[in-house]
């Protein structure tokens, strides 16, 4: 009896049996599926990284070069704040040129006409 017992449950064991192994296998290959997206992922991320490792030296040699600049212009600028403190202001000029006007040079003769009049004269 016991051999009958056995033949009927070795059908449902068999049943049991493949369904147990296709689910390890479904389980399998969605592990497989999923190391798939983790390795591309990851891939994707290391890409990623050295692309924004490429840009952020480009812009700290670009900030560089713009630092740079900046001195040069502001050495320039204090050069030229410099020079304007021995340029002549506009009242100044205005000054000096009352003076010209008032004195009128265009007037004035020269040496060589002075001793010419006082050969003539």
């Amino acid at each position: 009896m016991d051999d009958h017992l056995f033949s009927k449950q070795q059908p449902q064991a068999n049943v049991q049996l493949t369904s147990v192994a296709t689910r390890v296998k479904l389980a399998e290959d969605r592990y497989r599926n999923l190391q798939k997206r983790s390795q591309l992922t990851e891939d994707a991320l290391l890409q990623f990284e050295k692309e924004l490792r490429a840009q952020l030296r480009v812009v700290t040699q670009q900030v560089s070069g713009m630092r740079k600049k900046l001195m040069e212009i502001s050495t320039t600028v204090d050069a030229m704040q410099g020079e304007l403190k021995h340029v002549v202001q506009r009242h100044e000029l205005k000054a000096i040129e009352r003076y010209v006007d008032l004195w009128q040079p265009v007037d004035f003769i020269t040496r060589d006409e002075a001793k010419r009049m006082m050969k003539h004269g």
